[in-house]
């Protein structure tokens, strides 16, 4: 990891750890540990929480976590590996590096259909159950591949009608 990003996730915990501990208390922390003045609760829950690994894809800031399962004809299982391509898309591959088999994107459509848009397409006709979840809001947009069938398109300009301001 880079020293930029190091440094950006630091400042990103230190204010969660304010955030959380403001939370549970009610008022402001003070670095002199006296009392503060009661905070408003809304400001906690604009941070985003998705941390990336090698099962879960982080798109939009970190503001929606998508990972993906897959189950083979002979009943074996296993957990896709995602690669970021672009802050709003990614790819999953589930058996090689080189084989890519999803591509999945995450859109702000907030200014023109007033929700986030959940765009999808595989290169694999395995059973995947994948999902996208609003770190924020904690809606999720779950979907199945079934098994034998081609991976269809997925087009959801609706799929977080919830998650805009």
């Amino acid at each position: 990891m880079g020293l930029s990003m190091f440094f950006r996730r630091l400042a990103l915990a230190a204010v969660a750890f304010v955030a959380v501990s403001s939370h549970a208390t009610g008022q402001a922390a003070k670095p002199n540990g006296g009392s503060a003045l009661p905070q408003p609760l809304a400001a906690t829950a604009l941070i985003p929480s998705c941390s990336s690994s090698p099962a879960v894809l982080c798109l939009n800031g970190n503001r929606f976590q998508v990972s993906a399962n897959w189950t083979k004809p002979d009943s074996s299982t296993g957990s896709a590996t995602g690669v970021s391509l672009t802050d709003d898309s990614g790819y999953f591959w589930f058996f090689n590096p080189a084989n890519i088999e999803m591509v999945v994107k995450v859109l702000n459509g907030c200014a023109i259909t007033q929700a986030y848009w959940v765009f999808a397409a595989g290169l694999t006709n395995v059973k995947v159950n994948w999902s996208v979840t609003d770190t924020l809001t904690g809606a999720v947009y779950p979907q199945e591949n079934p098994q034998g069938t081609p991976f269809a398109p997925v087009q959801a300009t609706d799929a977080f009608s919830t998650s805009c301001p």
